[in-house]
């Protein structure tokens, strides 16, 4: 009883974040309408306006993952590109049946990373040039190198899914992680790098 008592008290606590700052509606093609969560998705519109929360949507359409940012006080969604601007309209017109997008209320702070720019260097995610893999020789010993960031090799023997990590442990080399690569006498294998996220 005294730990619960304690727990009340603690969360007595004004933390100064907003509850929409913490609340997530998903929408499909079925309840997109629907009045009560679009008056939620209006409540949290506002809420970024305000700067209470900040607003992002994490969507899949047609099978495919795209993010998506508020942006307060000009009533759109920008999506990870840094160009494609939505309404909220033109944003719930593209659910299909199948898809479903998630907006979430999140800290005003995080709603670059959470949506368009992950790692907050001001370039949007689909913006940012993709680094490139070399395999290169030393002696008889082959290695894969790739810059470092948010990116990992992954392999496939013949370029078609799946594609599953490459085995070994990466050693770094300045800007660089170099990765051992094993000697296939019998089969073809090809590398590509993959987003950790």
């Amino acid at each position: 009883r005294a730990l619960d008592e304690l727990t009340a008290f603690i969360l007595s606590f004004d933390t100064g974040t907003a509850p929409s700052a913490c609340h997530d509606l998903t929408l499909t093609a079925h309840n997109r309408n629907h009045p009560d969560h679009l008056a939620t998705l209006a409540a949290l519109e506002n809420g970024a306006n305000s700067g209470q929360n900040g607003l992002v949507a994490h969507a899949t359409l047609d099978g495919t993952r795209v993010n998506f940012r508020w942006v307060p006080g000009q009533n759109h969604y920008l999506a990870a590109d840094g160009t494609t601007q939505l309404t909220r309209v033109e944003l719930l017109e593209m659910l299909e049946n199948g898809d479903a997008l998630t907006f979430h209320g999140v800290l005003p702070s995080e709603t670059a990373w959470r949506s368009t720019d992950r790692n907050g260097d001001g370039t949007p995610d689909l913006a940012e040039p993709m680094p490139s893999a070399q395999i290169e020789r030393t002696g008889d010993t082959l290695h894969l190198r790739w810059p470092k960031g948010d990116w990992f090799p992954v392999h496939s023997p013949d370029l078609s899914p799946p594609w599953h990590p490459a085995p070994g442990d990466p050693i770094s080399d300045g800007a660089s992680w170099l990765l051992p690569l094993p000697h296939h006498t019998e089969s073809s294998n090809f590398y590509r790098l993959q987003r950790t996220w």
